[in-house]
């Protein structure tokens, strides 16, 4: 059977909602009362203490109780059907949500007794190019989950993939500590996955065809498209600029933990890092001192793994390591590995 566009539309339609069914299962998104105000913040603070512990199974489990994700859906329908009243209740809700649910977040970390970035915290504050297409395609599934006839299990599923609530309890600890860079990344890895579940919405409901709720003259209707089209692209070029930065560390890295293997092979390496901006490369060793010669040809080696242009540092210390050597001759068959904070090469 040949798959045409007109038996893929038939297919996808055939199974979907009413138009009416999908306006009021929409509208239903924005009626949000006391109780799920309450919920929300039960579900902001379940999520703040899953991120204060590490916990991925509890911030999963909030991130399934949060009634976030409907206005943004919400949004992003009141856009493709012209209905500006519903825009702007669904605009004014999720405005509400966010307010209480940094508040909440805020106060709980200022009063919690852990106060130090974990993981989960800290993993939520460089936003990337990757985090658009999940929360772009998470929202194509979950418009298309929304306005099928049977009940869908989708919408969950895309709570927890885009993980709309976790940046937000974030945003709360980057206030709580002052700390502006993770309120600013938490923050925009929110805005990012708010806006592209929005636009996915919009996407798949021009595509349904559903009826415009109110006519905009062709001016209008182009006007917003061109809206449209330009705050995504101001919307993902920072995302891109990070995602570019996060490849080109992890592979300086990589190329970097190489030169060490090869060209530093008795040498017992504490600590490296590689700055890009600053085109340095710094080294702490231990054991065997190196002297000025040795670094010289270090220096010139450097081309050899992709890392011409960085100015290697070596810091020194030529402290007795006889413990340390009887400490790592334990370890049988493994030419490199960590013990706690401390990276061997040898």
């Amino acid at each position: 059977m040949n798959i045409t566009k007109e038996n893929f539309f038939y297919q996808f339609k055939k199974d979907q909602a009413s138009n009416d069914d999908i306006h009021k299962s929409m509208i239903e998104g924005t009626n949000i009362g006391g109780a799920n105000f309450i919920i929300l913040m039960c579900a902001i603070i379940i999520a703040s203490v899953g991120l204060n512990m590490n916990a991925t199974a509890v911030i999963i489990g909030a991130m399934l109780i949060s009634p976030l994700m409907g206005p943004i859906i919400t949004i992003g329908y009141s856009v493709g059907v012209y209905n500006l009243k519903l825009l702007k209740k669904a605009a004014i809700i999720l405005s509400i949500e966010i307010i209480i649910s940094l508040i909440t977040a805020t106060l709980y970390f200022m009063i919690s007794p852990i106060s130090s970035a974990g993981s989960e915290i800290l993993s939520r504050t460089t936003p990337n190019i990757w985090d658009v297409l999940i929360a772009f395609f998470g929202g194509i599934a979950g418009i298309v989950g929304l306005t099928r006839k049977k009940p869908s299990i989708v919408v969950p599923g895309v709570a927890i993939a885009t993980a709309i609530m976790p940046p937000l309890c974030t945003s709360g600890y980057g206030i709580a500590t002052s700390n502006v860079k993770i309120f600013l990344g938490a923050s925009y890895l929110f805005f990012i996955n708010s806006f592209f579940i929005a636009l996915a919405t919009l996407i798949v409901i021009k595509f349904m065809r559903l009826p415009a709720r109110n006519e905009l003259e062709i001016n209008e209707q182009k006007k917003l498209k061109r809206l449209i089209i330009i705050s995504t692209i101001i919307v993902t070029i920072p995302s891109l600029i990070s995602a570019f930065n996060m490849v080109n560390n992890s592979i300086n890295n990589s190329n970097l933990s190489k030169f060490i293997q090869n060209e530093m092979p008795s040498e017992y390496v504490l600590n490296k890092s590689i700055n890009s901006r600053d085109k340095t490369i710094n080294l702490v060793t231990i054991g065997n001192t190196i002297n000025k010669s040795e670094e010289k040809r270090l220096q010139k080696s450097l081309v050899n793994y992709n890392l011409s242009g960085y100015k290697l540092k070596v810091q020194q210390s030529t402290n007795d390591i006889s413990n340390l050597k009887m400490y790592f001759d334990k370890i049988k068959n493994q030419e490199s590995g960590f013990i706690g904070d401390l990276e061997i090469n040898k």
